[in-house]
């Protein structure tokens, strides 16, 4: 039902969607209502038109769906069954599951605050889920209440759970790794179903009563005011003065209060990028909440006062900012870690900075980047991720290995070299097949540091190694690091018509080089230097000399085979003196 309370006193029903059985939750976000379906999971309803709400798009869990909550461009579902889901909703008409957390077993209750969902379990408590990444929620704090948490609020630096068995619980999560409770009410053994916040109050719901309590002293809050009602409240909403509580038999009240109302700063931003190559230039966008100031510090001994300032860090290292805002009422405050490393290109490890990048975060010169080709996969820690590539555009087929850090959803770029890359100093010896690069994330994650059991699939094409007579068995990746090139360990894995598909272990990725050796039969031709008259010269010369050699063979050495062991009747002597005639011949004729 959607309700015109422009009069209060009299409210008024503006219009309605009935088909969303088991609706147990609402969230309205701009001209959308988002609703948590208990057995149809997530609806989402345009409400541009009040009169006549229209379902733009729904998506079943396969679970039991209890609540959602929305921030931004994502909608973030407690489902009692598969635990903590977000869906990416920029396209209203086409959510997509983006990341999921079954961290949480039964999960009631979700509230989204800055860089953090809040979720109350049934069992477990209240968990704090660290969404920065929303492909890749992760635990980051929790605290088990060992009651039966219902529903949470978050207001600045507290969370307000609301327990079945311990009343209302005030936690501190101003260190969301490690939340402490700060205060509680339960002086009347209250069960409550509920809570919502709003200024210096809690409204809590207790069987057939609202309870208003003041917890502008968080540590020793009190009960300010009392509302009975007619039967279950199981919900609660403040607007303003008013105050509209849904009840669970008799639908919705609207009450009205004169209590003062205090606003609490919410501390929230984004910073892009969060990790790369010195000197790494960071925008910080501000999306705070009720700010009358914002300060911000970098971690490097830089602050300023600017709502969204730009940040250039020139050393490497990980830099935690923090951004503390205030008004008249309270302080709130969020942090950020900023990774920023080194970037060798050569002897003296100088940035080459004449050099144009060749897009997305690379500092390979464009001008020497042939193709290029990218592919995202999942990166958490302790497991596994692998990278393929399926445009076959590179000689690369996949990059694998395991991770020691949870960054989420990341890419990984090859890029195919005309030339030996720009950011080595020294050719690698060997016949080369392909050079390139490989960039796990333009900031440099892919090193010893971050990753391990890192693996390097290959192909090359077989019309290369007959045409230059490569020994297959020799074949290697090459990786250039610390100044040098390193032959990597490299196995021939399979083939088939085209090419031969091999995999190397690598301890990072950077540069490389694909190389093979020319087989013992062949004898490597010498470039061709000087004018023709040489040249003919030259080959008259390995001529003679060829003549010579086998006219000092033995009879037996030079025997026809069809001489069945008689002597040769050649004449040795003859042979040489042929020889030489013939080249003082080619000389005179060319020095006419």
């Amino acid at each position: 039902m959607i309700y015109d309370i422009s009069n209060p006193s009299s409210p008024i029903i503006k219009g309605s969607y009935s088909n969303a059985a088991g609706a147990r939750s609402v969230l309205v976000s701009s001209n959308y209502a988002y609703l948590a379906c208990v057995d149809n999971g997530l609806a989402v309803v345009d409400i541009s038109n009040l009169s006549s709400p229209t379902l733009k798009a729904s998506c079943n869990t396969d679970g039991v769906v209890c609540d959602v909550s929305v921030s931004s461009n994502y909608a973030y579902i407690a489902d009692d069954e598969k635990g903590l889901l977000i869906y990416d909703v920029s396209n209203p008409s086409f959510p997509i599951l983006k990341g999921i957390s079954n961290a949480t077993k039964n999960p009631y209750d979700v509230t989204v605050s800055g860089n953090y969902a809040y979720v109350v379990d049934l069992v477990n408590g209240l968990l704090i889920f660290d969404i920065s990444n929303p492909s890749f929620p992760v635990l980051k704090g929790s605290y088990n209440t060992n009651g039966s948490a219902f529903s949470v609020s978050v207001s600045g630096k507290y969370a307000y759970v609301a327990d079945w068995s311990n009343g209302l619980l005030i936690f501190d999560i101003s260190n969301p790794s490690s939340p402490i409770i700060k205060g509680s009410y339960n002086n009347d053994k209250i069960s409550i179903s509920f809570v919502s916040v709003s200024g210096n109050y809690a409204y809590i719901g207790n069987y057939n009563q609202l309870l208003i309590i003041d917890i502008s002293n968080p540590s020793s809050p009190i009960l300010k005011k009392t509302y009975d009602l007619s039967d279950l409240a199981s919900d609660v909403s403040v607007s303003g003065n008013n105050i509209y509580v849904a009840d669970y038999y008799d639908g919705l009240f609207i009450l009205k209060t004169n209590l003062e109302q205090t606003v609490f700063p919410v501390a929230d931003f984004t910073a892009n990028p969060t990790s790369g190559y010195t000197p790494l230039t960071v925008q910080f966008t501000d999306y705070s909440q009720n700010a009358a100031g914002w300060n911000w510090d970098f971690g490097d001994g830089v602050t300023s006062i600017f709502q969204n300032p730009e940040h250039t860090y020139s050393s490497s290292g990980e830099y935690v900012v923090n951004l503390t805002l205030s008004n008249e009422n309270v302080t709130a405050f969020k942090t950020a870690t900023i990774h920023v490393e080194d970037l060798h290109t050569g002897p003296d490890d100088i940035v080459n900075s004449g050099s144009s990048s060749s897009g997305g975060g690379s500092p390979e010169p464009t001008t020497n980047v042939e193709v290029k080709e990218s592919s995202q996969a999942i990166v958490a820690s302790g497991n596994s991720a692998k990278f393929d590539f399926l445009k076959n555009s590179t000689s690369v087929v996949y990059v694998s290995f395991d991770s020691k850090k949870n960054i989420g959803r990341t890419t990984t770029t090859v890029e195919m070299l005309k030339n030996k890359s720009a950011l080595t100093s020294k050719i690698p010896t060997g016949e080369i097949y392909k050079y390139l690069n490989i960039w796990v994330e333009s900031s440099g994650f892919g090193t010893s540091k971050n990753i391990e059991n890192s693996v390097v699939c290959f192909k090359v094409e077989k019309s290369w190694v007959q045409d230059e007579k490569i020994d297959k068995s020799t074949i290697t990746l090459n990786r250039y690091s610390d100044k040098t090139w390193n032959q990597l360990p490299t196995t021939l894995s399979s083939e088939d018509d085209n090419y031969l598909y091999f995999t190397a272990k690598t301890s990072g990725f950077s540069e490389f080089a694909i190389m093979g050796k020319i087989t013992s039969t062949r004898t490597a031709v010498q470039p061709a230097t000087g004018n023709k008259t040489q040249l003919m010269m030259n080959d008259t010369q390995n001529n003679a000399i060829n003549a010579t050699a086998n006219a000092e063979q033995t009879p037996e050495q030079t025997q026809s085979p069809n001489t069945s062991g008689k002597e040769s009747t050649k004449t040795p002597g003859f042979e040489i003196a042929s020889g030489i005639f013939c080249l003082l011949s080619v000389f005179l004729y060319k020095r006419r």
